[in-house]
C-alpha cells in the first residue's frame, strides 16, 4: 500500500486596507524635535484599530503600500518633515521639505509588516514661531494608510538544475525577487491575497537546442503554458534560450504557485536552466 502525504496549504490572513487620520484637535509641534502626530482616529470608511494614536496591523501583510500626509496650518519655506515610524523606533519613510509648502506626503511602495506592528506619524519643524508649527485642524487632511499589495516574486538561486528528457520538471531553489516581499514555501510562491493577478514567468535555458517550454501551476493544477521554442541546432555562440508565459488568473490567499520546465534533449548543458534573475515567477494584482 502506498501512502501519499499532501503538504498542508500555506495559510495567510487576509488583511483589509488600514487607515487613521487626525481629528480636529489642535496640535503645535515642538521646535527642532520630532513630535508624534495626535490625536488620531480610524480613517473614514476604514475598519482599523488604534493604540496610543498608532495604527495597529491586524495581521501579517507580505507587501504593504504606505501613504501618509501632514497638512500645516500655514505655508512656509522653512524646513519641515514627516516620517512614518514602526513600533516606536524604526523609520520606514521620511520626506524633508524646505521649499514653500503647506502639505508634505510620504510614500513607501512596498514593505512587509507583521501582525501587531504599530505605525505612527511624526512631524518636525524648525520655525521659531509657534503658529508656523501648528497643524491644520480640518478632519482628514493629516492621515496614514496601509494598503496590502497583492504581489510576489522569486528568482532561481545560484544552484544549477538540469531537466529530465521529455519530462516536466519543477524548478527548485529560489530566492525572493528584488522589489518584492514574498513568502516561498517548498519551492512555491505563496499568494498573499485573494483576487485577480497577472502572472509572469520565464525559464532561461543554458543553450538554444531542442524543444523548450515552461508552465505555471497553482496548487498542482496547470494554469498557464508557454509556446514551444524549437531549436534545430545549438545556437550561435551557444547562447541561452528563454521561454516565457504571462496571463491573468484568479487566485486565493495561500495558493501555491510553481514553475516547471520541459526539454526533449539530453545534449550536455542544453537540458539545464540558468540561475539568477532571468529565471523567475511573479504575480501582481
Amino acid at each position: 500500500m502506498i501512502s501519499v502525504v499532501i503538504p498542508p496549504k500555506a495559510t495567510t490572513v487576509v488583511v483589509n486596507p488600514q487607515g487613521m487620520e487626525r481629528t480636529t484637535g489642535a496640535l503645535t509641534l515642538a521646535q527642532n524635535t520630532y513630535t508624534k502626530l495626535t490625536p488620531m482616529q480610524a480613517k473614514a470608511s476604514f475598519a482599523s484599530t488604534l493604540s496610543s494614536d498608532g495604527l495597529v496591523m491586524p495581521g501579517a501583510i507580505a507587501t504593504t503600500a504606505l501613504s501618509a500626509q501632514v497638512t500645516w496650518n500655514s505655508s512656509s519655506a522653512s524646513e519641515r518633515r514627516l516620517r512614518i515610524v514602526k513600533n516606536g523606533s524604526t523609520v520606514l519613510g521620511e520626506t524633508i521639505v524646505s521649499s514653500t509648502h503647506s502639505v508634505i506626503t510620504v510614500s513607501v511602495p512596498g514593505i512587509a509588516l507583521a501582525a501587531s506592528d504599530v505605525l505612527t506619524l511624526e512631524g518636525y519643524a524648525t520655525l521659531a514661531t509657534s503658529s508656523a508649527r501648528a497643524l491644520d485642524t480640518a478632519a482628514g487632511v493629516t492621515y496614514l494608510t496601509a494598503t496590502p499589495v497583492n504581489a510576489g516574486g522569486m528568482d532561481k538561486n545560484a544552484t544549477t538544475q538540469n531537466g529530465t528528457l521529455s519530462t516536466w520538471t519543477k524548478v527548485i531553489g529560489w530566492n525572493v525577487r528584488s522589489g518584492y516581499s514574498s513568502t516561498i514555501s517548498s519551492d512555491s510562491l505563496v499568494v498573499g491575497a485573494t483576487g485577480t493577478v497577472n502572472i509572469a514567468a520565464q525559464v532561461d535555458y543554458n543553450y538554444e537546442y531542442g524543444t523548450h517550454q515552461c508552465r505555471v501551476k497553482n496548487n498542482g493544477t496547470v494554469i498557464l503554458t508557454s509556446a514551444q521554442n524549437n531549436y534545430p541546432s545549438v545556437g550561435s555562440g551557444n547562447t541561452s534560450g528563454a521561454v516565457a508565459v504571462t496571463g491573468s488568473v484568479s487566485v486565493t490567499a495561500g495558493d501555491l504557485l510553481t514553475l516547471e520546465f520541459y526539454t526533449d534533449t539530453s545534449f550536455s548543458g542544453a537540458d539545464g536552466i540558468t540561475t539568477g534573475v532571468t529565471t523567475y515567477l511573479t504575480y501582481t494584482g
